[in-house]
């Protein structure tokens, strides 16, 4: 993309998922084709998309994982961003608007690209109504209480950002009450919604954020869940 073009800016009305470089559930990705989700590959996660004969809107990012750039170059359109001060994800963020976004491809291959995805969803959580999920895990950035109608059993796992201490919870194996957790001191993992809905809740005056990661079960109650943000 030239530096005094106008980028192009991918808008959907419709739910989008992000493919990245990383472990992909292939019965995941066609499920979101299956279904007419908007698919956007960045960067490498255009690699995974030929090998599973998916041919994704667009590709967005620096273009130095793409294995075959002259293979689609009449199947997608190339969006070439040569800065290098943000990651391919964080391109395909800013370059796209979509009611529900959902990254898949962002973690196991590396763990700096990993955490970096991680950053990213605390970052951009914050703007729009984004997931990573993984071939287990369904992770989400929170701010304040949250409330969600799991599957019955799911487990959560609640990772601070920050140091954070909790009010209260409900629905939880291990409640949460007056519990503090902290980077490099406690996480909570593991924990279990015993009947499917349950709620944790920080002490008053915690403005930041923590990220939740809930069985990928749950996908679609999250993706249909319009008052999650």
């Amino acid at each position: 993309m030239q530096a005094n073009k106008k980028p192009e800016i991918f808008s959907y009305e419709k739910p989008l998922v992000i493919v990245g470089g990383g472990e992909v559930d292939t019965a995941l990705l066609w499920r979101f084709r299956r279904e007419g989700a908007a698919i956007i590959a960045a960067d490498g996660g255009a690699n995974i998309c030929a090998e599973k004969l998916i041919m994704p809107d667009a590709i967005i990012g620096d273009m130095d994982s793409i294995a075959d750039r002259e293979y689609w170059q009449d199947k997608s359109k190339l969006i070439e961003v040569e800065e290098q001060e943000t990651t391919d994800f964080e391109k395909c963020l800013m370059l796209s608007e979509a009611p529900v976004t959902i990254a898949i491809g962002m973690a196991g291959e590396r763990v700096d690209h990993t955490l970096a995805n991680l950053d990213i969803l605390l970052r951009y959580g914050s703007k729009r109504r984004l997931a990573i999920a993984t071939k287990e895990d369904l992770i989400i950035r929170v701010s304040g209480a949250f409330e969600f109608d799991a599957l019955p059993g799911s487990r959560i796992s609640v990772l601070p950002v920050a140091p954070i201490k909790f009010l209260r919870s409900e629905g939880l194996k291990y409640p949460l009450d007056g519990v503090e957790l902290a980077p490099g001191k406690k996480v909570g993992i593991s924990n279990s919604a015993e009947t499917g809905r349950f709620l944790i809740e920080p002490e008053e005056g915690f403005d930041g954020a923590y990220l939740v990661a809930i069985d990928r079960a749950n996908l679609e109650i999250w993706t249909r869940n319009k008052a999650l943000s």
